[in-house]
């Protein structure tokens, strides 16, 4: 199934406007999965080590909270306690995040040491380099329904993101990890049963590697054993892309 792409007044998703390169910084291991297994790893949202993953500002949940006293101040409406009932909706919020898996890529002007070093081994790390226009063809035929989206920044205590979905908090991050300029691949945004077992930290999903993959980036400090064996691996699994050794290498 083709990456769902949305140019709506009101968007589900941020779609990129142009086809521009795109990164992603990985260790050995998770290389290995990808090209043998052929298929891409999507991690659960609440797994996430930033504690804003997901989460709603401030200026949002004090809208939410006046919303739902203005509807208690309605005769008509049911005598629920108004802190039970906003207790509930961020519950749900809580909830839903454990449903909803993605693949974080990032933006590439150039290379980034930061991004090497955070999300690589730097001695043994690998960027995979590739494209908007590679990425939508290399899901065309990934049965799994994946959104695309670029990520917002903003100042989880001063702003307010857009309503209007349960999975739009999704799209957005703290301003202090804005250096990643991060490009979102996102499975099951759909409203789920909540109350069946989340995904167990994850989902695989097929992917067309030969189109995923445009170049492979070899980290800075890496040795020549470790390039050597990556070209190994790829003649391996019949994987026909250029090797290179990063920029920035001494």
């Amino acid at each position: 199934m083709p990456i769902l792409d949305s140019n709506r007044p009101n968007p589900i998703v941020y779609s990129p406007q142009r086809n521009y390169a795109v990164a992603r910084y990985i260790d050995i291991n998770k290389f290995i999965s990808l090209i043998s297994t052929r298929k891409l790893f999507f991690s659960r949202i609440d797994e996430m080590e930033d504690k804003f993953e997901g989460t709603l500002p401030t200026m949002n949940r004090k809208l939410i909270e006046n919303w739902y006293n203005n509807i208690n101040k309605d005769p008509l409406a049911d005598n629920i306690s108004v802190d039970d009932e906003v207790a509930s909706h961020f519950e749900m919020f809580e909830k839903y995040k454990k449903f909803c898996t993605i693949s974080c890529w990032n933006k590439y002007n150039s290379e980034t040491y930061a991004l090497w070093k955070i999300y690589s081994d730097i001695n043994k790390g690998i960027m995979i380099k590739t494209n908007i226009k590679n990425i939508i063809g290399a899901f065309q035929n990934t049965e799994d329904k994946v959104l695309m989206s670029e990520v917002k920044y903003v100042d989880h205590e001063k702003d307010t993101i857009e309503d209007g979905s349960i999975h739009l908090p999704l799209l957005y991050k703290n301003m202090a990890y804005e250096y990643e300029k991060e490009l979102r691949l996102m499975y099951q945004y759909e409203i789920v049963d909540l109350s069946k077992p989340p995904l167990e930290k994850g989902k695989y999903i097929d992917v067309d590697i030969d189109k995923l993959i445009g170049e492979i980036i070899i980290s800075p400090y890496a040795p020549e054993w470790f390039f050597d064996n990556i070209k190994s691996l790829l003649e391996k699994y019949s994987i026909d892309k250029p090797v290179k050794y990063s920029k920035l290498k001494p």
